[in-house]
């Protein structure tokens, strides 16, 4: 399943979607997900890049980057969570 790698608890809305961007460094070890609630995004990321997913927010309002390899090696850059009007 992985673990939290960043997390912030009580920043979104459940129920709500939101678009979630993020640059990801020099990754040398791992992978990273967004996760918004219990949600996980569709995209896991093992390469250099930004990245955007839509994901709905379930069950609780923490947004978090995971790594299901259990560990991470990168830098990780301009993370933006915005809100889609519904």
């Amino acid at each position: 399943m992985g673990v939290p790698v960043l997390k912030q608890s009580g920043v979104l809305t459940p129920l709500k979607t939101y678009k979630v961007t993020y640059t990801v460094l020099e990754l040398t070890q791992g992978d990273v997900r967004a996760r918004c609630g219990n949600t996980f995004a569709d995209t896991l990321v093992t390469s250099d890049g930004t990245y955007t997913d839509i994901v709905t927010c379930t069950t609780n309002g923490d947004f978090s980057l995971w790594s299901y390899s259990g560990y991470l090696k990168c830098k990780i850059d301009n993370v933006c969570v915005l809100e889609l009007n519904s």
